[in-house]
C-alpha cells in the first residue's frame, strides 16, 4: 500500500494526477476513449442497458415495501378500531384510552410510511397528480379551519386573509391540502403560546400567479439553515434532546409537490421573529361560481341500513392469506351482523363459488398460487357469478394499482390499512343496490 496519501481538493475529490496514477497502477489507460475502444463491445451492451431498467426495479421495490408495511398496520389499525368502537364488548375508560393510543400511534406510523413513499416517487417524477379545477379559497379556508383545534390547545390565534373568493386553479386537491396542512402544522408546532399563525391567499392577474403565504410568529430559522431545511430528513434541532418531534419529511415533500404543480416554494425567516413560506403557482384569471349546494361540513353520509336488521344476514367471502387481516375484518363484520367465511388462495375462492353464492367478496390481490386479479377475471367471465359485488382489499397502493383492480372486475378498491367504518358503509351500499340471490349455486 502506498504510504503517501493524496491531498483532496476543496470538495474532497482527488486530483486528476492522482486519478491517472491510480488507473495506471490498475493497468488501465487514463484516456477513457482508449479504454472503451479496447473493451469488448459485447460486454458493454448489458451495462448500458442497466440504467433503463432501474426505474422498474425501484417501482417494484416501492410496491413490495408498501405492501409489507401496510399489511401489519392493517391489523393494528383495524383491530384497534373494532375494540375502540365497542364491537367486541364494552371497554372501561382506561382500556378505551389505551386502545385509542394504539390507534393514534398506528395512524402516525402510516402517515410516515405514506410520506416516505410519496417523497420517493415525487423526486423521481413518478407521482401521479389528479389535476382538476378547484376553488383555491375554499381549500385554503378549509385547511386553516382544520388547524384551529391544534392552535387552540397552544393558545395560538390562527388567521386567514385573501383578496379573492372565487379564483380557480388547476391542481390536485388532495396533494394541495397535504402541502398546506404540513406548513400550517409546522407553524403551530414552532410557535410558542400566545403567538400567531396565518395563511394569506393573493391572486395576481398581472403576474398570472397565485401566491399562498403561510406565516407564523414562532422561533424562526437561521439563514444558514434555510436552504437545507427543505431537504429530506433534515431538522434544525437534530440532537437527542431536540424539543420538537417530526420526521423531517414534510417540507421536502411539500417542495416536491409544489414543483410537480409547476410552482415554487420560497422561505423568508429570521430567528426570534417567525417564518413565511410562499407557495407560488402559475394562474390564469378565471373565476368559478360558488356552489350554494356544496357541503363543507365534513360530516359523513348517513350509513345504509345495517344488515343486522335483515331477515337473513348476508354472507361475505373473505379472501386473504394473512390471518391477522382475516381476524380483523371478520370481527368487525360479524359484530355488524354479517356472516363470514374465509379462504386463503384464489383457487379456493373459485372452489367455494362452485357450491355457494356469497352476497359479496372481499378480495386481497396478493394471494398465493392464483392472485386476486386473476380470480376476479375468472369470476367476471362466469355469467352465474359475474353479478357478485367484489371489493378489492389490498396493501398495493402504487400508481396504477387501483386501475388494474377495477379493470379486473372489482366494484371498489380499498387500500390497507382499512377504516372499518368505511368498509361497513361500502358493503351496506353495495348490497342495497345488489339484491341477493340464493346462496346455494345451481
Amino acid at each position: 500500500m502506498n504510504s503517501t496519501s493524496e491531498t483532496p481538493n476543496r470538495r474532497g475529490v482527488a486530483s486528476d494526477e492522482s486519478i491517472e496514477r491510480n488507473l495506471k497502477e490498475l493497468g488501465l489507460s487514463a484516456n477513457m476513449n482508449d479504454s472503451l475502444e479496447s473493451a469488448d463491445k459485447s460486454t458493454l451492451e448489458p451495462v448500458a442497458s442497466q440504467p433503463k431498467a432501474k426505474p422498474r426495479f425501484e417501482d417494484e421495490f416501492l410496491a413490495n415495501m408498501s405492501h409489507e408495511l401496510r399489511t401489519p398496520l392493517n391489523a393494528v389499525l383495524g383491530m384497534s378500531e373494532v375494540l375502540r368502537d365497542g364491537y367486541l364488548g364494552t371497554l372501561t375508560e382506561e382500556q378505551r384510552e389505551a386502545v385509542c393510543m394504539i390507534h393514534s400511534s398506528g395512524a402516525h406510523l402510516l402517515e410516515l410510511i405514506n410520506s416516505i413513499l410519496d417523497l420517493s416517487m415525487a423526486e423521481t417524477n413518478r407521482l401521479r397528480l389528479d389535476i382538476m379545477p378547484l376553488n383555491i379559497s375554499d381549500v385554503c379556508r378549509s385547511c386553516v379551519g382544520s388547524m384551529e383545534g391544534l392552535a387552540s390547545e397552544k393558545n395560538i390565534s390562527i388567521e386567514y386573509k385573501t383578496n379573492t373568493e372565487m379564483a380557480e386553479i388547476e391542481a390536485d386537491e388532495r396533494r394541495l391540502r397535504q402541502c398546506l396542512r404540513a406548513l400550517l402544522s409546522n407553524a403551530v408546532k414552532f410557535t410558542n403560546s400566545g403567538g400567531r399563525v396565518g395563511l394569506e391567499l393573493q391572486a395576481n392577474a398581472l403576474a398570472a400567479q397565485l401566491e399562498i403565504c403561510v406565516w407564523d410568529t414562532g422561533v424562526g430559522i437561521a439563514s444558514e439553515d434555510q436552504e437545507r431545511i427543505l431537504k429530506p430528513f433534515v431538522q434544525i434541532d437534530m440532537g437527542a434532546a431536540r424539543a420538537h418531534e417530526g420526521s423531517g419529511l414534510g417540507l421536502a415533500l411539500t417542495s416536491s409537490l409544489v414543483k410537480l404543480h409547476g410552482g415554487e416554494l420560497k422561505l423568508e425567516s429570521q430567528l426570534g421573529t417567525g417564518s413565511r413560506f410562499y407557495l407560488r403557482f402559475p394562474w390564469k384569471n378565471t373565476e368559478i361560481a360558488i356552489d350554494a349546494h356544496s357541503d363543507n361540513s365534513g360530516n359523513e353520509p348517513n350509513p345504509a341500513k345495517s344488515p343486522s336488521s335483515l331477515k337473513s344476514p348476508p354472507l361475505v367471502l373473505i379472501a386473504d392469506d394473512t390471518p391477522s387481516n382475516v381476524l380483523t375484518v371478520r370481527s368487525y363484520l360479524e359484530a355488524k351482523g354479517y356472516r363470514t367465511v374465509s379462504v386463503d388462495t384464489g383457487f379456493a375462492v373459485l372452489e367455494f363459488l362452485q357450491s355457494h353464492i356469497p352476497a359479496a367478496i372481499l378480495m386481497d390481490l396478493k394471494l398465493p398460487g392464483m392472485d386476486g386479479l386473476e380470480a376476479m377475471r375468472r369470476i367476471r367471465s362466469d355469467v352465474t357469478l359475474s353479478h357478485i359485488p367484489i371489493v378489492a382489499l389490498t396493501a398495493q397502493a402504487m400508481p396504477g394499482d387501483r386501475e388494474k383492480g377495477l379493470q379486473a372486475g372489482a366494484n371498489a378498491y380499498l387500500t390497507k390499512p382499512l377504516v372499518m367504518k368505511s368498509l361497513g358503509t361500502l358493503l351496506d351500499e353495495l348490497l342495497k343496490n345488489n339484491p341477493r340471490p340464493s346462496e346455494q349455486s345451481s
